[in-house]
């Protein structure tokens, strides 16, 4: 038998050696003791699982300029916190170095830390702490990344002179470390500076600076600071500077180049690779690198030409901001991640949407420096006619394993169209596919991570809204399921919030939301009931989500998330789920506290029972349904508009429900008032999730409502609850107003349309089919001319303007869509509907005899929550 050996090459590196962290104050007075804190060393080479790195730590003191501490102050003997009482030296500069050595390794490190001691008692200890350490970079775009922050430190028997000034600035740091820039205006007590405040620092690449708290009992001097000035001659004029560790601006990577292969292929056929090169940085920590999709403008036409696209009248590039998610031109709401951040410089396996498209890539240094380079291309032709399922079968067993590439294929498929005969086939294939990637079952499965779940996010998003094979009750709740699992398999145990998971949860929430739109749309007396359990089950998923993105956050941080998808939708009056998110201190809400702008607010001393001490944290989650009622499938007394807004707030401590003391108040969008209701009609609801109906249980309206009201306040004693504004009447059907008074003539065709317009909802609610029609006949010179209801269930509704006011030649408007409640023409000319619900079709005039043919556009609501159409 043949001897045979392998050889292993193994290249061991050098254990590094401790990393050493001082905090403490800079500036003190002699007659304030102080301390400095070593204790955040760590040990880069120790293995956690070992338990806690051990070492030890010895203080040595120099005097400026140069000298031994004065004799009787042994520092040596300090351990991690060095403590120096009041008196323990006199006034000077001196430089205190600690050597803290790894009881694993026997390795040590030094860092040294610079306190000027002053005379008297009106310097306080400050410590100043940052995002950084020490000689780490600090992006030049985005320096609001980083944090800042200042404190009197504790234990100390000094105090914050309430008569002092305080500012921020930025110090140049070389030689004389010079104020070149002042941050904040000075106030009478030292804050930390905001994020956009840090931002506007003036930063070049390759110098190093520091951000300083300046402190004065001087208004006149601080106030007349006059940059540049070295912090030495700052000092000379009684204004002492406290600097955070120093920092390296960091330049955008930059330079990059992008390339894919091939310049044409076919859509979800055709293989796409994406290369990146070339990008310079100063930071050198490894890239990571994220690849983005965007529809060439409309407009343009394309061609390749000798390999590379060209572009009639040009390829211009869309403006992207990259940064602030509700801005317009976020590019969540222009395009779509087709690969999230991750080390390495190429991408294959891409499966593109037929088009012309823009590739972006976004290189990222460890601290956030990013830098975007641009490619025109490909040009993606679309499939053949003749194409079907076999091509997307072909391209998955192609895909293998991986999860971007199937859900790259997946999403391609859910824009093709298939035959009636195919349809069964291609929903299989298409949610069997999600299915297989969201259980941990399925051989498929390789786990859900941020950047999976937001390309899950985009594909069920696709799958709902444009694939009529998803589109139906087995097709949604599969959906549903889907979505649910997703949520349940992402863990964010031990991660911070970030930016890559807000897009993601923006991603999911789209994908809720277009759910639960589609499943409104296909509602009909045979679908109430799965239509509600797929409501139950899509509350529960976004509810999961919420919870989770909570606690990522730190304390005193808050998040909102909107979905996407909304931005691309006209008209404004659309659909939107978004979410609200906020984690506080115990003590900051101990006496009352208001969330989101007003939107629920805590009642002072608002826990009770265990709860009122142990846990230290409270977190706060609201979810707004908007104009999107995904439990208008009740039977219930109480009536809640098809178009009303929903609210879940869900306040807890620590993870678990908090236990009110008393009820917390939430304020509730009014949905649009119905003919003839008032006051007395009005009713704080909240969903039973075990009765699956609407309650007043635990509810009640804060005050009162007047006619007309935008907003009702509802306390509710319960920590988690969904929450609208029902109304109600005595015979638990909508109200329906009467005409006023008007000539006879006209008062009795009011009388006689409005008994009609009675019976016609009386007989609609027999049928349980009026679940979303609403009260109707409103003011004498609006009336309704007639309400029909065809062979296909398909409601008419005729209204007929009666002269007043200035009005184009249009003296009728006749709209055919399911869901329409109320509709007139105003004064304006423009057509008013109330709680419709999808898109409408109009027609000007006539539809019978086709006269005066025109269409509308929607212009928005009016102060009502009116829709309103224009010719």
């Amino acid at each position: 038998v043949a001897n045979s050996s392998v050889v292993f090459n193994v290249t061991a590196q050098p254990r590094a050696s401790p990393v050493v962290h001082i905090s403490g104050p800079q500036q003190v007075a002699v007659a304030s003791r102080f301390k400095l804190d070593a204790s955040a060393s760590s040990d880069p080479g120790y293995d956690p699982a070992l338990g806690t790195a051990l070492f030890t730590y010895e203080w040595s003191c120099t005097v400026l300029p140069s000298g031994a501490c004065p004799v009787g102050f042994t520092p040596s003997l300090a351990g991690p916190v060095l403590q120096v009482p009041v008196g323990g030296l006199p006034a000077g500069s001196y430089i205190f170095t600690v050597k803290v050595t790894s009881l694993a390794s026997g390795l040590h490190s030094t860092a040294s830390w610079a306190v000027a001691m002053h005379p008297g008692a009106t310097v306080p200890p400050m410590v100043v702490t940052s995002s950084w350490a020490a000689g780490d970079f600090v992006p030049v775009q985005v320096p609001g990344s980083a944090t800042v922050s200042a404190a009197l430190q504790l234990d100390t028997n000094a105090a914050v002179p309430a008569t002092w000034f305080w500012s921020w600035a930025l110090v140049a740091v070389d030689s004389t470390d010079t104020l070149v820039q002042s941050i904040t205006a000075p106030t009478n007590t030292p804050s930390d500076p905001s994020s956009s405040e840090l931002a506007s620092a003036s930063l070049l690449p390759g110098r190093s600076y520091a951000f300083a708290l300046l402190g004065s009992a001087s208004a006149a001097a601080i106030s007349g600071l006059l940059f540049p000035v070295t912090v030495q001659a700052a000092a000379a004029a009684g204004i002492y500077a406290t600097l955070t560790p120093i920092f390296s601006a960091e330049v955008s990577p930059r330079q990059g180049v992008v390339q894919v292969a091939p310049m044409t292929g076919e859509q979800m056929t055709t293989p796409f690779t994406v290369s990146t090169t070339g990008w310079y940085k100063d930071n050198p920590g490894q890239l990571e690198v994220a690849l983005y999709r965007f529809d060439m403008i409309p407009g343009v036409t394309t061609s390749i030409t000798n390999g590379a696209m060209t572009c009639s009248p040009q390829c211009s590039v869309p403006a992207v901001d990259w940064n602030n998610r509700s801005s317009p031109r976020y590019w969540a709401s222009q395009g779509s991640m087709l690969r999230s951040w991750a080390p390495g410089d190429a991408t294959s396996g891409l499966a593109l949407p037929k088009g012309s498209h823009f590739l972006a890539v976004r290189a990222r240094t460890p601290t956030g420096a990013t830098g975007v380079a641009v490619v025109p291309g490909p040009l993606v032709a679309a499939l053949p006619a003749s194409a079907g399922l076999s091509d997307a079968e072909t391209a998955l067993r192609k895909a293998a394993f991986d999860a971007n590439s199937i859900l790259d294929i997946i999403g391609e498929t859910t824009k093709a169209t298939y035959s009636a005969q195919e349809e069964p086939a291609a929903a299989d294939l298409i949610l069997g596919q999600l299915e297989n990637l969201t259980s941990p079952t399925s051989p498929d499965y390789a786990g859900m991570d941020i950047p999976t779940m937001h390309r899950l996010g985009q594909v069920m998003t696709s799958a709902v809204t444009t694939q009529g094979a998803v589109q139906n009750p087995s097709g949604l709740m599969r959906s549903a399921a889907i979505l649910s699992n997703a949520v349940g398999e992402l863990s964010l145990t031990g991660q911070a919030y970030s930016p890559a998971l807000a897009d993601s949860v923006d991603a999911m929430l789209a994908a809720i939301k277009s759910t639960a739109t589609t499943a409104l749309q296909l509602t009909t007396p045979s679908t109430a009931s799965p239509t509600e359990a797929l409501a139950g089950s899509l509350s529960s998923t976004a509810r999961r989500l919420a919870a989770k993105v909570t606690q990522t956050l730190s304390p005193g941080q808050s998040a909102v998330h909107v979905d996407h998808s909304s931005k691309r939708v006209l008209p404004a009056h659309s659909r939107e789920l978004s979410t609200a998110h906020a984690k506080l201190p115990l003590a900051n809400v101990a006496s009352g506290y208001s969330f989101f702008g007003g939107k629920v607010v805590l009642a002072s001393s608002p826990f009770t029972g265990q709860q009122s001490g142990g846990c230290t944290l409270v977190a706060c989650q609201q979810i707004d349904w908007v104009n999107c009622n995904i439990h208008r499938g009740v039977s219930s007394a109480l009536v809640v508009p098809a178009d009303a807004d929903l609210k879940r707030v869900t306040i807890t401590r620590c993870g678990s429900p908090a236990q009110l003391a008393d009820p917390v108040q939430i304020s509730l969008t009014m949905p649009p008032w119905p003919a003839g209701a008032d006051a007395n009609d009005v009713r704080c609801a909240r969903y039973d999730d075990t009765a699956a109906s609407w309650t007043t249980a635990g509810v009640a309206i804060a005050g009162s409502v007047a006619p007309g009201s935008a907003a009702v306040a509802c306390n509710s004693t319960l920590s988690d609850g969904m929450y609208a504004v029902a109304f109600v009447s005595s015979s638990s059907t909508p109200p329906v107003a009467k005409p006023p008074a008007s000539d006879n003539g006209a008062a009795s065709a009011g009388i006689s349309i409005g008994i009609v317009l009675v019976l016609v909802v009386l007989a609609m609610c027999a049928s349980a089919a009026c679940l979303v029609l609403g009260w109707f006949y409103r003011h004498g010179h609006r009336k309704a001319k007639r309400l029909e209801e065809d062979e296909a269930a398909q409601d008419v509704n005729e209204i007929e303007h009666e002269g007043v006011g200035e009005v184009p030649a249009v003296s009728t408007v006749t709209v055919k869509q399911p869901a329409i409640d109320e509709m007139d023409i105003a004064e304006d000319g423009v057509v008013e509907v109330l709680r419709s619900s999808g898109p409408a079709e109009f027609f000007a005039g006539d539809e019978e005899d086709n006269e005066g043919g025109g269409s509308f556009m929607d212009v928005g609501r009016d102060a009502n929550a009116r829709r309103r159409f224009a010719v």
